[in-house]
């Protein structure tokens, strides 16, 4: 059999392929880190989410929440890696930029999966409405970063956590009344 009745692929037709391939990989793989990022941010947030529904169910077996409950007073009922005394965290984008919060004027505790907890002592309950709540904030990398990975979150008098978007519509505590908040949560957090 001669060289010229071989079939098979020339070098200029593999580079071609493999320029092609290049290209493409060059598209899909940033979206595909992206998405997987996104969806690590999202399991962190609910995982805090959960911690803080069962804390808020302990505390409820010895005491009675009311008036003045606050996020601040779910700590002792919180299995946390660390008490974090100072340092940034990211909050929600304000006037079309990001801002901090810090940790020496709060209660901040990093949980056991990287995320911190702001647990915020104003914000609390006006009394025992099922629409009234106290705000906690999840940093889900716990470090001011300057990239929006933190989302509000709120615990009602009946035990329901929701963010910012899905808040109940007649939503209350001591320093606001408000409802669902649009574009309240981040993009890359859904409770489905």
């Amino acid at each position: 059999m001669s060289d010229r009745n071989r079939s098979g692929f020339t070098l200029s037709e593999l580079l071609i392929a493999l320029g092609v391939l290049g290209l493409i990989a060059s598209f899909t793989i940033p979206k595909v880190l992206q998405s997987v990022g996104n969806a690590q941010k999202k399991a962190i947030a609910k995982e805090a989410a959960a911690i803080l529904s069962q804390a808020y169910e302990a505390y409820g077996l010895d005491n009675e929440p009311g008036a003045g409950f606050n996020t601040v007073l779910l700590k002792p009922y919180i299995n946390h890696a660390e008490d974090v005394d100072a340092g940034l965290l990211d909050s929600a984008p304000s006037n079309g930029g990001m801002t901090t919060l810090g940790c020496a004027w709060a209660e901040c505790i990093r949980l056991h999966n990287g995320a911190v907890l702001f647990l915020w002592g104003g914000g609390a309950f006006d009394g025992t409405d099922p629409e009234t709540f106290a705000t906690f904030l999840v940093d889900v990398d716990g470090a001011n970063t300057g990239v929006q990975d933190s989302i509000w979150m709120n615990v009602y008098y009946d035990g329901a956590i929701r963010s910012d978007e899905s808040m109940k519509p007649g939503s209350h505590n001591t320093e606001m009344a408000t409802g669902p908040i649009a574009d309240g949560d981040p993009d890359w957090f859904s409770w489905d």
